[in-house]
């Protein structure tokens, strides 16, 4: 919905950056009435929803984004255990992992979720890939708009 709909609804009548930030604050909204309450956790959510949508845009659709949601929660539920913190889901995991320690690295409910680990490792994918030019609108060129992000490519299929 977010990333498929909304964001290029928006792009369309505003700056596909801005559209993208909006998404990912309404993304990080969302969650907080589902539960999400520790700032920090929000910011990480905003900071997730600005990933997804940049990986919605550079791929013309929802593809990259949800695969990296799809690949995030499995990984951090299913795989390791991790949420929650402390114990497993009601589908298990393969590992249980339970954090502690300080509760801003990970040691509370919200395990990495709401954890400066996250928030670094959220700023280590979005900052590389907001300074990187892609070779179709590299330097001395304008940015894309969102009809040259939201287009179909002529090397994609449609």
């Amino acid at each position: 919905m977010f990333r498929g709909w909304l964001q290029p609804l928006l792009s369309r009548v505003m700056r596909l950056p801005v559209a993208i930030g909006g998404i990912a604050i309404a993304f990080a909204a969302l969650h907080m009435l589902a539960g999400a309450r520790d700032p920090l956790g929000l910011i990480n959510l905003t900071l997730g929803g600005l990933l997804f949508g940049v990986l919605a845009a550079r791929g013309g659709g929802i593809a990259g984004a949800f695969a990296a949601h799809f690949a995030w929660n499995a990984i951090e539920q299913l795989g390791l255990g991790l949420d929650p913190n402390p114990g497993f889901g009601s589908f298990g995991a393969l590992i249980d992992l339970d954090l502690v320690g300080a509760v801003r690295w990970g040691g509370s409910d919200d395990g990495l979720n709401a954890s400066w680990a996250m928030t670094i490792a959220l700023c280590a994918l979005l900052v590389p890939m907001l300074l990187q030019r892609s070779g179709k609108f590299g330097a001395g060129s304008a940015s894309p708009t969102a009809h040259d992000v939201l287009s179909p490519s002529p090397h994609r299929p449609t």
